[in-house]
Parts: C-alpha cells; sequence; structure tokens
C-alpha cells in the first residue's frame, strides 16, 4: 500500500489528521456525495419525464445532473478505500485511474457552466433561440474533448495521481501544483462567467423593461428571471469556492490546512445536491416564477399587435433565462 509523501524544499506542510477526523473527514464526504448522487439522478429522470430533453436550454440541467453523477461515483471510491483501508491512499495505478476520470469529470462540468451562462446571455441578446439539433456532439466535443487533452498533457507530466486526501492531482510534484493553479483558475472562472453573464442578461432585461414601460408591466418577469440567476450562481459559487481556495493554498504557500480540506470536500462534492433542491424549488414550488403569463393572456385580444415584439422578446428571454437555469 502506498503513502502519500512531499519531501524537498517544495514540500506541501500538511496538518496530519488525528483517526476520529480522518473517517469525520471521509465520513462527511460520502454523505454529502451520496446525497449529490441522489439528486443528481432526481433531476435528470424527472426533467427527461417532463420533456425538457426536447429543447437544447432544456437539455443543460440534464448534462449537468449526469456530469455530475458520474463524478460522485469516482470519487466515492477513493473515499471509501480510505475509510476501509484506515486513511491508506489507494494503489498508485488505482490512484491515477481516479484521478484522470475526475480531472474530466470536474473540467467537463466547469466547461459546461460557462456554455450554459453564454449561452443564456446569447439567447437574450440576440432575441432569439439557439439550438443544436443533431449537432449536440458539437457540445460534448468541447466539454469532454477539452478536459481529454488536458488529462494528457498532465499525465505526460506525472501530475495526476496521490494526494493525502483523495485521488487528483499528485501535490508531490511541481507540475501537480502547477496543474492545480491551474484548476483552480478555471474554477474561479466558472464563478467569474456566469456572474457577468448574469448580470449582463439582467441589463438587458431592466433596460428593456425601461423602454415597455407604460405599454407592459415587465417589473415581475424580470424579478422572477433574476431570482432563478442568482439561484444558480450562488449553487455554483457555492460549489466552487472551496477548490480556488484549495488550489491556491496548494499552489502558491505550499500548504494543506485540514479546515480547508474539510470545507472543499463539502462543497465541491455538493452540487449535485444542491442543484437538485434548486431545480424541485422552481419546478415544484414555484420558486423565481411569474404571473406575467396569465396577466398577458388576458390582454392578448387587446394589444396583439401593439406589443407583439414585447412578447416574442418576452418570451424568448424566459425560455433561454429560466428553462436553462438548473
Amino acid at each position: 500500500m502506498t503513502y502519500w509523501n512531499s519531501t524537498g524544499p517544495d514540500a506541501v506542510i500538511i496538518d496530519v489528521p488525528t483517526s476520529d477526523q480522518m473517517y469525520a473527514l471521509h465520513g462527511a464526504a460520502l454523505v454529502v456525495i451520496t446525497g449529490s448522487m441522489v439528486g443528481s439522478a432526481i433531476m435528470v429522470i424527472d426533467s427527461i419525464r417532463k420533456g425538457k430533453h426536447k429543447s437544447l436550454s432544456g437539455r443543460f440541467p440534464i448534462y449537468l445532473g449526469a456530469l455530475n453523477f458520474i463524478w460522485s461515483i469516482g470519487h466515492s471510491i477513493d473515499h471509501t478505500w480510505m475509510i476501509v483501508e484506515h486513511g491508506l491512499s489507494p494503489p498508485d495505478e488505482v490512484c491515477k485511474a481516479l484521478g484522470g476520470l475526475l480531472s474530466i469529470f470536474l473540467f467537463a462540468e466547469i466547461f459546461l457552466i460557462d456554455a450554459m451562462a453564454l449561452f443564456m446571455l446569447a439567447t437574450v441578446h440576440f432575441r432569439r433561440q439557439f439550438t443544436l439539433g443533431k449537432y449536440d456532439w458539437l457540445l460534448f466535443a468541447f466539454v469532454i474533448g477539452a478536459p481529454i487533452g488536458y488529462l494528457i498533457f498532465a499525465a505526460a507530466f506525472n501530475a495526476v495521481g496521490h494526494d493525502h486526501y483523495w485521488c487528483f492531482l499528485d501535490v508531490a510534484t511541481s507540475s501537480g501544483r502547477v496543474l492545480w493553479a491551474v484548476t483552480s483558475a478555471a474554477a474561479f472562472a466558472c464563478v467569474l462567467i456566469p456572474a457577468a453573464s448574469f448580470m449582463l442578461i439582467y441589463r438587458i432585461l431592466n433596460a428593456h423593461q425601461k423602454e415597455m414601460k407604460g405599454m407592459v408591466d415587465t417589473g415581475d418577469f424580470t424579478v422572477s428571471v433574476i431570482k432563478k440567476l442568482l439561484m444558480f450562481q450562488a449553487s455554483v459559487t457555492y460549489s466552487f469556492c472551496g477548490i480556488v481556495m484549495y488550489g491556491i493554498a496548494v499552489s502558491a504557500f505550499h500548504r494543506e490546512p485540514l479546515f480547508l480540506v474539510f470545507f472543499t470536500v463539502l462543497t465541491i462534492n455538493s452540487g449535485g445536491w444542491i442543484n437538485c433542491v434548486i431545480y424541485i424549488m422552481q419546478e415544484y414550488h414555484g420558486v423565481g416564477g411569474s404571473s406575467m403569463g396569465s396577466k398577458e393572456s388576458k390582454s392578448d385580444s387587446k394589444g396583439q399587435a401593439k406589443n407583439s415584439t414585447v412578447g416574442v422578446n418576452r418570451t424568448v428571454s424566459a425560455k433561454s433565462a429560466q428553462a436553462a437555469v438548473v
């Protein structure tokens, strides 16, 4: 069995956990991972049952749930192993394989979230629906292909493998620590890109509301969209904030504080169950819903010609900014 080791002048300093802390860490990880597996499965199955897979915006949450489900399965293996083996990591080859799998699906999830945010922004900005149709494989070519390229590069520099707490990047090597900096930057961008996109969406909708003042009341719709975007942003920020800080601590300061390890484990593995909670709140409890649809239908016969452009813009914005948000 292989112990993780870091030696030399650039060694990463770790807070060696006690036996109780070790079991608490991996036990907590398995709890949130199990919750994310169940949550992701619920979201994927219910979305398909409701026919959401028929549109690109509706397929985004399905793809995100599937990626999170696979990540959770892979990450449960090393945490389970370390509980069973009393803190020992899996063998080298197994750990490298797990680290490679986790690298692919972590970056795939990051790229998919970025694509979702940019898709919503483009749809609202250009006021039209976008669809890939039978060319969804182009999305996967980017979302999965780019992480595979990253993994090939990482493996070439022997950067994938053991950490003291899990299998991902080998922080005992300089290349592993450099790629932790890359991972941290990618996770930070995954928080920043949706935030910037949603801010621009808000500005577009707000400007549209001002233009239409006196003609039609779009305030309720704008508020409902922003509520959904903020919920999505909160999920993304919470899920990736830990890994951003952890990557900075490892790559810049060569430290793995135990409190930060706990925080990272609880955040990065929570995306599935958090997204499921948000999905249920929106789909079954009307959180972020808008009553504009019923108001519009009542007055449609009186002002259909006058407000046709407004209705089209509002409908397109709703499908992009609401249906594509988990």
